[in-house]
């Protein structure tokens, strides 16, 4: 499983240009609040669901694609201090774009967290 992103290792092609982000704060019946990722790379497609569900312990689901198949699939879990520091983040970056004339992009902040929970994170067995 690719444990490091660097921002040499993103590719660009016909269907990707950059890092793609979705942050989904949900609050309909509890709290689940998620950060979906997909990072285009040399090696392939990796597919990250970053969960965090109102307790101490948050979740990254990462899914590894070589040629669109499914090739390699993992579990992290993490303290959601983690979880809250990137989102917090992400969010201030956001807004700071808004007045600029271009689009934003949360590809080095992507980077970061996917990389910091993979260092601090435990892979689940």
């Amino acid at each position: 499983m690719i444990t490091e992103i660097k921002t040499e290792d993103i590719i660009e092609n016909e269907i990707y240009d950059r890092v793609f982000c979705k942050l989904t704060l949900d609050d309909y019946d509890w709290m689940r609040y998620t950060f979906d990722i997909s990072f285009p790379l040399k090696e392939g497609l990796l597919k990250c669901l970053i969960e965090y569900l109102g307790s101490q312990t948050c979740m990254m689901t990462v899914n590894c694609y070589k040629d669109s198949i499914l090739a390699e699939n993992c579990t992290y879990r993490f303290d959601c201090g983690l979880f809250k520091e990137y989102i917090v983040r992400y969010l201030k970056a956001h807004i700071e774009s808004w007045n600029s004339s271009y689009a934003f992009s949360a590809e080095k902040i992507a980077i970061e967290f996917y990389n910091a929970i993979c260092k601090e994170g435990e892979i689940e067995t």
